[in-house]
């Protein structure tokens, strides 16, 4: 992965395939983007850790669950990462819409053999 704009080197940033294949770990740059005047950079402190998405399904109910793990600590948290989060990696919206689809599937057919 390199980047023209920036300089960037052209190696992975991420070395687990399982994180380059899933989630987003794209290098990206926007043109129109402005700091903020209302908040001083000097304020933000982030807590140093990476935040992973990931897709949990309940046993009991086969619901999928969004939850964001910790690399440092491996704690988790539902739905969105924390507020002082310094990096969050995001599932792409690919894997999202595939593993919804298996689920949805996989539904479909013990509907189908009950019903039998």
């Amino acid at each position: 992965m390199s980047c023209n704009q920036c300089g960037k080197s052209s190696r992975p940033r991420y070395a687990s395939p399982l994180v380059q294949r899933h989630h987003d770990v794209s290098h990206i740059h926007d043109m129109d983007a402005r700091p903020s005047k209302k908040v001083s950079s000097k304020m933000i402190s982030g807590d140093g850790d990476i935040w992973v998405e990931k897709i949990f399904q309940s046993t009991k109910t086969g619901r999928l669950v969004r939850m964001f793990e910790s690399t440092n600590t491996g704690r988790r948290i539902q739905s969105e990462p924390p507020s002082g989060a310094s990096k969050v990696i995001y599932l792409t919206s690919e894997f999202v819409d595939r593993v919804n689809e298996r689920v949805s599937e996989r539904a479909r057919n013990k509907a189908t053999v009950v019903r039998s």
